[in-house]
């Protein structure tokens, strides 16, 4: 659960904003935690059990908290805040489901994810629950206000994903394609997130395409230290084996630069045949890692940071902007 120092009213609103999660997804109150990695037992509702087992697993809750905090820039309704709060992460929520599905991945945050525990047809049909209750609670929260960009950053999600999917086990990835691919995966819900949290806010049109611009360096940033740390972190800090998105065939930043320099054809002759073992990811992991790759997609995090910090300064100064920057320079540092 995120928490932020100079915010000391998150940590509570996250809890209330997870209590909503239950609630849209028809687990009020969320009964028993269940014990995580283990199949639902037979008592009760098969999907209520399942889906609140997942819902049991905290991740970080940076999209809710975006919005949260975006919101707390102008006056709001605290319940309808919740509420779209809660719908951003249940869209985060059933992509990571599809994800998981698409990438035949075995664990989800260090726990069996949903299709290794339940299969890949219910798993698709458990992601499409989640993204219809979600869709319901912004409608439900709407009031007048502009749903599109919650739709607009799921369908980014789904090109980005796509995207993804056509450029698998390619070495000659450009720039320009990786930047537009991590846009639609993981910027654009973030940009998103603030952009409703603005709009609840009835925030002036500078304000909001400041947050909106903030959020797409945010995420961008974010996504690209994602990339780095499959390559640079252990596996328990991952919660899955490292170099997991090279052994999928998602060719990132690091890896890109690492394929400019002067150990390219050792690079080459690695990525040449898959599926790849699990000793061609360790030796390319130790390349990697041994190259300026992970340095120099560091530097164009940092770069994402700093345009992000410049948004800031459009806002009025206060507790929000001052948490929105505290949680620039947090993500930018992190290891996990």
């Amino acid at each position: 659960m995120l928490s932020l120092s100079s915010l000391p009213w998150l940590s509570d609103e996250l809890r209330a904003v997870r209590l909503r999660m239950g609630e849209a997804l028809s687990l009020p109150g969320a009964g028993p935690k269940p014990q995580s990695g283990k199949p639902p037992s037979s008592g009760g509702g098969f999907l209520e059990q399942a889906l609140a087992e997942l819902l049991s697993r905290e991740g970080k809750m940076l999209r809710p908290a975006l919005l949260l905090v975006a919101a707390r820039l102008g006056q709001t309704d605290p319940e309808r805040v919740r509420s779209l709060a809660a719908a951003v992460e249940l869209l985060h929520l059933a992509s990571l489901v599809h994800d998981d599905v698409i990438d035949a991945a075995a664990l989800r945050r260090g726990l069996p994810s949903l299709q290794s525990l339940h299969g890949a047809r219910t798993a698709v049909l458990m992601g499409d629950f989640i993204l219809t209750r979600a869709m319901r609670l912004i409608v439900s929260s709407a009031e007048g206000q502009n749903p599109l960009p919650a739709v607009d950053a799921l369908a980014r999600i789904c090109e980005g994903e796509i995207e993804q999917g056509r450029q698998k086990f390619r070495v000659d990835m450009s720039l320009r394609r990786y930047l537009r691919r991590i846009h639609g995966k993981t910027a654009s819900l973030f940009a998103g997130a603030l952009h409703l949290g603005a709009l609840v806010a009835d925030l002036p049109a500078l304000h909001q395409s400041a947050l909106r611009r903030y959020g797409y360096c945010l995420g961008m940033g974010f996504q690209i230290i994602d990339d780095v740390l499959d390559y640079t972190a252990d596996d328990a800090s991952l919660g899955k084996p490292s170099g997991s998105d090279a052994a999928e065939g998602v060719f990132t930043l690091p890896l890109m630069h690492a394929l400019a320099g002067p150990r390219q054809k050792q690079l080459f002759k690695l990525l040449a045949k898959h599926p790849y073992s699990r000793w061609r990811i360790t030796s390319l992991l130790r390349i990697v890692r041994e190259s300026d790759g992970p340095r120099r997609a560091l530097d164009l995090a940092a770069l994402y940071t700093r345009r992000a910090l410049r948004e800031l300064e459009k806002l009025p100064e206060g507790e929000a902007r001052a948490g929105l920057s505290e949680l620039a320079l947090a993500l930018l540092s992190r290891q996990a």
